[in-house]
């Protein structure tokens, strides 16, 4: 069982210090380990930089899906990356894909995800169009997508239906 405790630097360096007596080296270091990396978490903008990527990523990832092309420097192009600080859905989709991609999309690239508010944030910006949320982790392989039960519940009767009927759609 896991569970969270707060500590300030002192009572940290007073742990670590404390700790290198003890017999049991490789949990020792484990621990020490953990401390350490409390004293010095990632900067703001190595945060705000992964956060681009992730957002990047699903841009070029959409892109490829509708066989378009993906330039977040050309106002034409219909799908681009949220600027860091701005408020709304993270990746901008408009145009004929907005119709065929109607999904608001909410990135995180976190280790530790607070559900319950990125899916108020998310659904705040959605604006009542369907949404996503994209979420990386670095145990996770690849990127992991969330998403409302009615909306994928109804993109799964629309595969079947089409799947029944022969289209050649999917």
């Amino acid at each position: 069982m896991s569970h969270n405790i707060t500590l300030n630097r002192k009572e940290i360096e007073f742990i670590t210090t404390h700790l290198m007596g003890e017999q049991f080296p490789t949990e020792r270091e484990k621990i020490v380990k953990k401390l350490e990396k409390c004293l010095n978490p990632i900067k703001i903008s190595s945060r705000k930089q992964k956060g681009r990527n992730l957002q990047k990523w699903v841009c070029e990832q959409i892109a490829k899906l509708f066989n378009i092309e993906y330039d977040q420097q050309d106002d034409d192009c219909p799908i681009h990356s949220r600027e860091m600080g701005q408020s709304g859905v993270d990746v901008i989709i408009w145009g004929e894909l907005q119709q065929r991609f109607p999904f608001a999309i909410e990135c995180k690239s976190s280790e530790q995800l607070n559900l319950p508010q990125t899916i108020k944030q998310v659904k705040k910006n959605a604006k009542g169009k369907h949404w996503i949320i994209v979420h990386k982790k670095k145990a996770f392989k690849k990127p992991v997508v969330i998403m409302d039960w009615d909306c994928f519940y109804k993109l799964c009767v629309d595969f079947l239906f089409r799947w029944m009927h022969n289209d050649k759609g999917y």
